[in-house]
């Protein structure tokens, strides 16, 4: 099945998002969606989604194609239960909500809506929704109000895919993921049957999921076969062709342009085509003028701090009866670049505000240094005023701001991140959510600090805006603190790293994600040779014994048949799986699909008692024979 978009056409005043614009989507295609902050990535989601409809133009889905979208931003914290959130989302969901819950709904409008829920569907979703938060790891009867902002991203993550959806359009949706959670989400729409298309900031992610890259750029969609880092490739050799094209175009306008100012008597008989040719080559370099340059941002650093920048002695954090993290002995020398690493919840952000004296620590000591002028980023966007301008933001009233020791006025300020004259008059709650992280970085910048406290920067952003930020950082000669998910970003940026969650003592690391993930690894061979010796040293103790146990004559026999078994269910596990992978399985009659489902169960329950009875055998043999 696919989904054809035919020439759209969509501005908003004389913002021109789409030109006529035309994509085709095939069934089964994971496409990453890229595009400058503003340039209508969301709203092209959101007309295929029907939430928006365009100017001009063609959108066409199949007769009875499921479409589930997630947007950018969270579920609300309401008193609803994770369950009946998810439940909401479908009709199937909230016709069997409404059975279970004893609701009243109205049988003559749920048979009118799209996708209207048959009997089998009702009572099959239950089964469904549970597996889906089971593997996110979600409480069904967790309330909303009590989750945090990642946990509320999982639950609408569920929510798209507890109804078994033909199509996936994902905006951002590894925002206010843990890695735990990226992991999942990248493994789970690898293997995701239908199509996908998805906007993206995380490089790391697109690579592991996409196998095509779409372009919305000034109005139109462009493909490129491949994932993130290939496309990569085929962008910087399709830039220096262009940059090529565009010095041969300059030249032969500079030529035509003084052919044209020559005196009387070639202006007589000058050529109209030759004259109109050159019109055209005018209007080619300001369509080139017009695009959209590259964030100029520059970080202001102020006057140097002092060596230490803060220390920690045996440093701890309780909050709400559980303790985030203590015992930490840690030093923040000028100049460290450190990541916080960590699940949703470690305490991260909590970790922040205790360096930042917002709070105070439960046990131990935080002493910070001298000369200290910290400019703090945060993932909350709090410090905006959506009602107030981008100029009243940034420059707090004034017209104009010192940028690196120099004056200048707000709005070219604001050009320099991409805001044009008429944004820059404007409230911030016409921004995107990209485009709001834009105006704090613009905001953050103009600080004169020596550290920065930067919890979530990516979020939302452009790639190439996220590309400048890491050159920023990666030059910027004061000292800075960074909380993020985005792996690339991370280990592109940081010099060491102190991993929050796995102990209550942050372990400290030189590097970012990928050395944690090194590290990881080498505990988990670790900790299986650390098994293997046990078992070795056991048997070793039992040659030492006078009493050497045997294997009696049954069970000889038992170990003997027990491959023969394991195999037997592993087979039969095999064929009710294949069932439960098809299409319509969960759309079937209940009494059909619940047999299916409970002899799984026992069977994988059956399957880890063979394997732990043959195990004991084993090493009893052994132990015998030794």
């Amino acid at each position: 099945m696919q989904i054809r978009l035919l020439n759209l056409n969509l501005a908003y005043g004389e913002k021109v998002l789409l030109r006529d614009a035309s994509l085709t989507l095939q069934q089964g295609e994971k496409v990453a969606l890229l595009g400058r902050n503003g340039a209508g990535k969301s709203t092209l989601l959101k007309i295929i989604a029907g939430d928006v409809a365009p100017e001009d133009g063609d959108v066409q889905l199949p007769q009875g194609l499921k479409v589930a979208y997630l947007p950018q931003g969270l579920p609300q914290a309401s008193p609803e239960t994770v369950l009946q959130h998810v439940a909401g989302r479908w009709p199937e969901g909230r016709r069997w909500w409404q059975t279970i819950s004893g609701e009243p709904h109205d049988e003559a409008a749920a048979a009118g809506t799209p996708h209207a829920a048959s009997e089998e569907a009702i009572w099959a979703f239950e089964q469904k929704a549970r597996s889906v938060l089971s593997r996110l790891e979600l409480d069904p009867e967790a309330r909303m109000d009590a989750l945090s902002g990642g946990w509320r991203r999982r639950v609408a993550l569920a929510a798209v895919l507890a109804g078994d959806p033909d199509y996936l359009l994902l905006d951002e949706p590894t925002n206010h993921l843990d890695i735990d959670g990226i992991w999942w989400l990248e493994k789970h729409l690898s293997s995701f049957p239908g199509g996908l298309l998805l906007v993206s900031h995380d490089r790391a992610f697109m690579d592991a999921v996409v196998d095509k890259i779409v372009m919305l750029d000034r109005g139109q969609l462009v493909g490129f076969p491949g994932n993130y880092t290939q496309f990569e490739v085929r962008r910087l050799a399709a830039l220096e062709a262009q940059e090529r094209a565009d010095a041969q175009e300059d030249k032969k306008l500079a030529q035509e342009e003084a052919w044209l100012r020559q005196g009387v008597k070639a202006r007589r008989t000058r050529n109209e085509g030759r004259v109109r040719a050159l019109q055209e080559l005018r209007k080619a370099r300001a369509a080139r003028l017009s695009q959209q340059g590259k964030v100029q941002a520059r970080v202001q650093v102020g006057e140097t701090s002092g060596k230490q920048v803060a220390v920690l002695e045996d440093a701890g954090l309780q909050l709400g009866g559980r303790w985030l993290f203590r015992g930490v002995n840690f030093v923040l020398q000028r100049g460290d670049k450190l990541a916080l690493l960590g699940p949703n919840g470690s305490g991260k952000t909590s970790f922040i505000k205790m360096l930042l004296g917002e709070l105070a620590p439960s046990e131990g000591t935080v002493r910070l240094g001298t000369r200290l002028k910290i400019a703090y980023f945060d993932q909350l966007r709090e410090g905006i005023d959506l009602d107030a301008s981008l100029m009243d933001n940034v420059g707090q009233g004034n017209e104009m701001v010192t940028v690196n020791g120099q004056s200048r006025h707000i709005i070219s300020y604001l050009s320099d991140f991409l805001f044009s004259p008429q944004q820059a008059r404007g409230p911030a709650r016409h921004l995107s959510g990209g485009e709001l992280n834009r105006l704090l970085l613009a905001r953050l910048f103009l600080q004169d600090a020596n550290v920065l406290v930067l919890d979530e920067p990516t979020n939302d952003l452009d790639v190439e805006t996220l590309e400048v930020l890491e050159d920023l950082l990666v030059n910027y000669t004061g000292t800075f603190i960074l909380v993020s998910h985005d792996r690339r970003f991370v280990d592109e940026t940081v010099t060491s790293s102190l991993v929050f969650g796995s102990q209550e003592q942050p372990l400290e690391i030189i590097g970012g994600y990928e050395e944690w993930q090194k590290l990881r690894q080498a505990e988990r061979q670790q900790a299986q040779a650390d098994r293997a010796s046990s078992a070795r040293d056991s048997r070793a103790s039992q040659k030492g014994r006078n009493r050497r146990p045997r294997l009696s004559y049954r069970e000889r026999m038992e170990l003997a048949s027990l491959p023969e078994e394991v195999e037997a269910v592993e087979a039969r596990l095999k064929v009710l799986q294949t069932q439960v992978n098809e299409p319509d399985f969960f759309s079937r009659q209940h009494a059909a699909t619940a047999p299916v489902l409970e002899e799984i169960g026992e069977l994988e329950q059956q399957l880890e008692t063979l394997l732990q009875r043959w195990e004991a055998l084993e090493l009893k043999r052994s132990e015998a024979e030794g």
